[in-house]
């Protein structure tokens, strides 16, 4: 609790100042001006997203070497134990650790990853740095990460940056996904909207660039 008390500042951008809303073919409107008991906040807006996909979606940020979940609409679980705010996962081996990895500087990268202990948490885990830092190359250039079986053999997940006024990745949203459904024509909508979602939540707080993007 103490550790997600240190984000109130995020989680009050995220969850307060946001009065935006997608019309019912997801064309993006324009944000209206705050009104404390109106409006769709960012917490809405992943309610919504996550109801609409059927699929449970999370918000976290980086913490050293981890992400530190602030929210989580959950529908299904995958991990065994019970995952909500305030709970960890190495960043290595998480959809959300990865796109929040690939946000920050090369050199503040290197920084984290040598204090990385690299656990095989399923066959599919991540166990090097040299393979960790080829997906962050990846995920800057696709503008999305993948988790692929690597912190559950039944998950399949995918994350999108969410930035402030400044372009830097502050924190992320991602969902997650039945290990199947990576096969499914389905998943394309499942990206177009993660993409939306989070382009929609980093202009509530003050970004107007391209989107997906990396601030480095």
């Amino acid at each position: 609790m103490i550790a997600i008390l240190s984000y109130r500042p995020i989680l009050a951008k995220l969850f307060c100042r946001m009065d935006v809303a997608f019309s019912p073919d997801h064309s993006r409107r324009e944000s209206a001006p705050h009104r404390p008991d109106s409006g769709a906040s960012s917490r809405n807006a992943l309610d919504q997203l996550s109801s609409e996909l059927g699929k449970t979606v999370n918000l976290a940020v980086l913490e050293d070497v981890h992400t530190l979940c602030l929210y989580r609409k959950e529908v299904s679980r995958f991990l065994k134990y019970e995952h909500g705010p305030g709970t960890k996962l190495p960043c290595y081996a998480a959809s959300l650790g990865k796109v929040l990895l690939a946000g920050v500087s090369d050199e503040e990268l290197n920084k984290r990853m040598d204090k990385i202990e690299f656990y095989p948490i399923t066959p599919k885990t991540i166990s090097s740095k040299k393979k960790l830092r080829e997906e962050i190359i990846e995920t800057r250039k696709r503008g999305y990460s993948i988790c692929d079986q690597e912190l559950s053999m039944d998950m399949y997940s995918i994350a999108v940056p969410l930035l402030d006024s400044q372009g830097e990745v502050v924190a992320a949203i991602n969902a997650s996904l039945e290990f199947s459904f990576k096969d499914s024509p389905n998943l394309k909508n499942v990206i177009k909207r993660l993409i939306e979602t989070g382009e929609m939540i980093s202009n509530s707080l003050g970004y107007k660039g391209v989107y997906p993007s990396y601030g480095r």
